[in-house]
């Protein structure tokens, strides 16, 4: 069984992962559609930094994708009647 902090740790993480992923998705919508990136448009200044968020982007990506069924089984308690998700 998981520890109450561990679980706040990995849900908040969870929130920050979905957050960079809606980010990147409608950037990646822009550029598609309108051809206007925002993050390389406000970012390309400093070079090294729009990288560098391009990167966490593709990494929370990759964290989603491996966690895709852990992370229901964390929130799932939050929206039931039953403490950590476990069913009746």
């Amino acid at each position: 069984m998981m520890k109450d902090r561990e679980l706040g740790f990995l849900r908040g993480l969870d929130v920050v992962t979905a957050i960079f992923l809606v980010v990147g998705g409608l950037t990646m919508g822009l550029g598609g559609i309108m051809g206007f990136e925002p993050v390389v448009t406000f970012l390309n200044s400093f070079g090294m930094i729009s990288r560098v968020v391009s990167v966490i982007i593709g990494l929370c990506a990759i964290y989603e994708v491996s966690m895709w069924r852990a992370i229901p089984r964390r929130w799932c308690g939050i929206f039931s009647e039953t403490p950590h998700g476990v069913m009746s």
